[in-house]
């Protein structure tokens, strides 16, 4: 600092250069402890959802497993599998309607007569389950409709040839549900969200497919398949009489990066759960 005439005092070029040089520094500084802070808090929270989103997929796919086989026949295989991906079928009413085959069925529809009090069971359903001696016939519900002339009857569709189905049986509603995870390819979006979804073969009018995204960010789900003799499969067994347990695993990852990270710079983490398996419920 220098003085001036009439006393007064200031700093001089090269001092006041020099002052906003440091509060320039010492502002970077912060900045960058800001932006290391907050970057910290954006992994530690990506993290903490990684964790949440895994768990939560974890939860789901054990829920549906342990609801396989739900208000169906013993004999109808409750699960399915394509391209990697699990398929449960269930029945949600737990009941099922007594039907006899009318005569109007032939080898492309099947036509089967059922109470008026029953069609409810059958509302809003894509498939129906036909019970049979030593085994169950699954079919896609074409329609559901008043028996004409009869108005305590009503008429089941189901698109099929009447070969091979009974002529009296119980009829079962039937809900088909995929474990899906989103590839991100064309319609499938985002990759990573684990979705349930309502199988449809698209046949029922006036049936709108549910699709539920219940998890983001997974990577992968797959399943072991514990027998009655004590081996194990990765690949869903022709016959499900001997499985005893399924084990799920789901990889989880963080939607973002890290440099501190392994790899390719994503958390991951791995959550495993056994489900002990009953082919009918």
């Amino acid at each position: 600092m220098i003085d001036r005439e009439g006393g007064q005092k200031g700093f001089s070029l090269i001092e006041a250069i020099i002052a906003i040089v440091v509060a320039l520094f010492a502002m970077v500084g912060m900045l960058y402890l800001y932006k290391v802070q907050h970057k910290n808090m954006e992994i530690q929270g990506a993290i903490s959802e990684m964790r949440m989103n895994g768990q939560y997929c974890l939860n789901e796919a054990q829920y549906y497993l342990e609801h396989a086989g739900l208000g169906l026949p013993r004999d109808y295989k409750n699960l399915s599998i394509s391209g990697g991906e699990l398929t449960v079928s269930k029945n949600g009413t737990k009941l099922s309607a007594p039907a006899a085959m009318d005569p109007s069925s032939g080898s492309s529809q099947i036509v089967y007569r059922i109470a008026s009090a029953d069609t409810g069971l059958f509302t809003k359903k894509a498939y129906a389950v036909a019970a049979l001696a030593g085994g169950a016939k699954e079919a896609p519900i074409l329609s559901v409709a008043p028996r004409p002339g009869v108005p305590s009857q009503a008429l089941v569709t189901l698109l099929a040839d009447k070969a091979g189905f009974p002529a009296a049986t119980d009829l079962y509603p039937l809900e088909k549900i995929r474990l899906h995870i989103g590839t991100g390819i064309g319609g499938d979006t985002a990759a990573g969200d684990f979705k349930v979804s309502d199988e449809n073969p698209g046949i029922r009018p006036g049936i709108v497919p549910e699709i539920l995204t219940l998890a983001e960010g997974i990577e992968a789900i797959t399943y072991r398949y514990f027998m009655l003799d004590g081996d194990s499969l990765t690949v869903l067994p022709g016959t499900l009489d001997s499985v005893q347990r399924i084990e799920v695993q789901v990889i989880a990852k963080t939607r973002l990066t890290d440099r501190a990270a392994s790899g390719d710079g994503y958390h991951r983490q791995t959550l495993k759960a056994k489900i002990g398996y009953h082919h009918t419920l």
